[in-house]
């Protein structure tokens, strides 16, 4: 480090990035951050430590989870950083090679909150884990406008609500075939009606 780079202390860097001192203390404590380097009693963070959080916040606008962004963030080199940060089309061509090179990079479906929630919306499961325990997650019972819902779309076909006044219909088919992704496609219509 050379001493004519900008250099920041930790409430100007939270200025400037417009995130807090806890938050900068908190990416240092998980991991997405490096420790600063200390010169008497103060930490000094370089120009670098500013980009590196507009990138977490760029990614995190980009819904990755906070392990995904992790790896991230251990990846990318000081001269992506800016790249990166202002190109959405570029963080996601880095991200999917990133997790095309490290297999550990691949997160259970279940870790994501689309699956929370597509897990939730299943039917009843009945299996048996590694351990050789078995494990059961009760079917719940239809709601009132799920069974109006079924009685009202034609045979072959099942409909489904997205909100008040709208309502997919889909083929049975194409349901069994494509459960999780039409799940995300109905919770992304359901956000984007909600926006208007």
């Amino acid at each position: 480090m050379t001493f004519d780079e900008e250099q920041f202390l930790i409430h100007e860097l939270a200025d400037a990035s417009g995130v807090s001192t806890r938050t900068i203390r908190y990416y240092i404590a998980e991991g997405l951050l490096p420790a600063p380097s200390n010169r008497g009693r103060y930490a000094y963070y370089q120009a670098e430590y500013l980009d590196r959080i507009l990138l977490i916040k760029a990614l995190q606008s980009d819904f990755l989870p906070l392990r995904e962004i992790r790896l991230v963030m251990e990846q990318v080199k000081a001269d992506d950083l800016a790249p990166l940060r202002k190109d959405e089309d570029l963080r996601r061509q880095y991200y999917r090679n990133l997790r095309s090179q490290s297999p550990s990079c691949i997160i259970a479906e279940d870790d994501t909150a689309a699956g929370y929630i597509q897990n939730l919306m299943a039917p009843a499961t009945l299996g048996v884990s590694e351990d050789r325990t078995l494990h059961h997650r009760p079917m719940r019972p239809p709601t009132l406008r799920q069974m109006n819902q079924q009685a009202s779309a034609p045979n072959g076909w099942r409909e489904r609500h997205i909100m008040d006044g709208v309502r997919l219909l889909v083929r049975e088919d194409i349901e069994s075939q494509a459960g999780a992704k039409l799940q995300t496609i109905i919770i992304a219509l359901r956000q984007m009606f909600r926006l208007l």
